[in-house]
């Protein structure tokens, strides 16, 4: 018998955040979510947690 043990990250529940960025900034984040069909908030906790896994 094979047994693993396997890592999981569920998301949790979602939290409000009120965040100031530069209006340019801003701009590139909503255009690259759109091209990727994602809304703002979805794209920076992509974002969040893709910056989060490289410093692991």
């Amino acid at each position: 018998m094979l047994t693993a043990l396997v890592t999981v990250d569920l998301p949790g529940r979602s939290k409000r955040l009120n965040i100031s960025m530069d209006e340019r900034l801003m701009d590139r984040v909503d255009a690259r979510a759109a091209a990727l069909g994602k809304s703002r908030p979805a794209f920076l906790a992509l974002a969040a947690r893709q910056r989060l896994q490289e410093s692991a």
